[in-house]
Formats: C-alpha cells, structure tokens, sequence
C-alpha cells in the first residue's frame, strides 16, 4: 500500500487504544485484514486545530472567528495566535469523576507558522480564548479589588496608611478588572 503523500502514518492500534493503554490488537505482519478495515490514517498535519473543552456556563459567549491563545507544552511552552473555528452542539459529561460537569469542545484553528513541523497530533495543550475587549480603561489587578458585602473597594495609600475607596467594576478577565468609576489613571 502506498501513501498518496508524504507525511504521518498513524496506526488504526493507537486510535482505539484508550488512556489506561487497553485497546485494539497490536498490527502484526501477516495478521488478516477484512474489507474496509481501518489500517492507518494519514492526518493533513498542514492545518493543525486545537479541540478543547470549555464550561458550559460559558459555551454561550464562544463565537466562530474569536482570538486565541494555544500553549503547548511539548513544543517548548510555546504560545501560538488562533482563531475559533466551531464550538460543539453538545454537552459532554464529565465522565465518572464529575457526571454533573457539562463541557462543550471548541476547536481552535493554530497558526503554527514556522513551528508547524514541531507540531503533532495528540499533542495536549491550554487555550485562551478572548471573549471580548476594553478600549481605554482604567483597570487594575483583580487581586486589588475586595469586598464588603455588595461594595467593591480598593486600598489607596493615604497619609501612611491605606484608605478603602469605593469603586464600580466594569468587566473583568481572569487578571484583570476595569474601574468604572471611583479611581483615575495612574492613581496608585
């Protein structure tokens, strides 16, 4: 049998074979093979895509065309610019572990550029996906917003001591959080 390309042969074995490394008969030479048997695959490795799982309570804000961030460990740490390319129709449990977890995975197309041969299928990795953006803000570190019932506040140094002062918090990421109102630029 001859490949209609160069490129990677991956065995029909290691598809089935599961993640306690159970699965399909090892391919041996002179093992029968039926019709229409699945031997190999040869994965088109010239566009790689990130499949990932995301939480359900926030499956309703990915859209198709989104920026992403893809690290993949076993190419070095190395972060890779993506898109959104589609996000699952269903919910996924989250298996024996966690049966009331619902995922949904995302696939995220990876512009790899000059790094696209250090990339593999399988290989695992982490996606940042950016749900939006603020233009012009003022914002400061989540870790510096606290809370007192329903008000947000945050220290600001005053006469060798830190005074609380109130602010109203916009949108927030996982690093950061706008102030819409109670602080100006460059207070500390």
């Amino acid at each position: 049998i001859i490949a209609p390309s160069d490129g990677l042969v991956v065995y029909s074995t290691s598809l089935e074979r599961n993640r306690w490394g159970g699965g399909g008969d090892t391919l041996q030479p002179g093992r029968e093979i039926s019709p229409n048997e699945l031997i190999v695959v040869l994965p088109d490795t010239s566009e790689m895509v990130a499949s990932v799982r995301i939480h359900e309570s926030l499956a309703g804000r990915i859209r198709p065309g989104q920026r992403a961030e893809v690290k993949i460990e076993a190419a070095g740490a190395r972060v890779f610019p993506g898109r959104v390319e589609s996000i699952g129709v269903l919910a996924e449990s989250g298996g024996w572990r966690d049966p009331n977890r619902r995922e949904y995975t995302v696939k995220v197309s990876i512009e790899a550029g000059d790094y696209a041969k250090e990339l593999k299928p399988s290989m695992r990795c982490d996606a940042e996906i950016e749900l939006g953006a603020v233009e012009e803000a003022v914002a400061v570190p989540v870790q510096a917003v606290f809370a007192d019932g329903m008000v947000r506040y945050v220290l600001v140094p005053k006469d060798g001591k830190f005074a609380r002062v109130p602010v109203r918090i916009g949108r927030r990421s996982s690093v950061m959080a706008e102030i819409s109102s109670g602080l100006s630029e460059g207070d500390l």
